[in-house]
């Protein structure tokens, strides 16, 4: 039983969540069985069991002093996601000209438009939401503000509130200072 927990296996189609919790039901099983496991025994069946891709995560592992079941669990989490939706390193080999490749490459093509679009959306949506704190005007910031004076004057109507504490032991007293 001992055996199988460390010869436990990622599965393609399964997600990091559903390997943890594999993991973690296989460490319980094993734990109710009257086996003592440690936090690096569960460490080391789930990060063995790891697919190939995560080569460079194992590698981050090592410079942990002394890495714990929960600390390995929340970083494989952020790797599946940096995973998930980063870019991929190098572009993909051109595929070669058949009759079945060529409606996949258009329906990959398809997605990327579809990713770059959303993308795009997603930017100017955020750009038209976006408040200048010089004019009050919507869809630029201070830095970018096309009114006619960029340096600020003396008479810009803006006021500022300094608050100090001088607190002693015995009582506390707060002092408002406008400039």
């Amino acid at each position: 039983m001992r055996r199988r927990f460390f010869a436990l296996q990622k599965r393609d189609d399964q997600s990091i969540l559903s390997w943890i919790a594999e993991v973690r039901h296989s460490a319980y099983l094993l734990e109710q069985a009257g086996y003592a496991l440690t936090d690096v025994d569960k460490v080391l069946a789930l990060t063995q069991g790891l697919p190939a891709s995560y080569s460079t995560f194992l590698v981050t592992l090592d410079t942990l002093a002394a890495p714990t079941f929960e600390t390995v669990v929340v970083r494989l989490l952020n790797e599946e996601t940096r995973q998930k939706y980063s870019p991929p390193l190098a572009p993909a080999p051109p595929a070669p000209a058949s009759s079945s490749s060529s409606s996949d490459t258009k329906s990959e093509n398809d997605e990327n438009d579809a990713m770059q679009a959303h993308a795009a959306h997603k930017v100017r949506a955020k750009s038209s939401k976006v408040k200048c704190h010089r004019c009050g005007g919507i869809g630029h910031l201070r830095a970018q503000c096309p009114s006619s004076s960029h340096l600020d004057t003396p008479n810009d109507n803006r006021h500022v509130v300094a608050t100090a504490d001088f607190s002693d032991d015995d009582s506390d007293s707060e002092i408002n200072i406008a400039f």
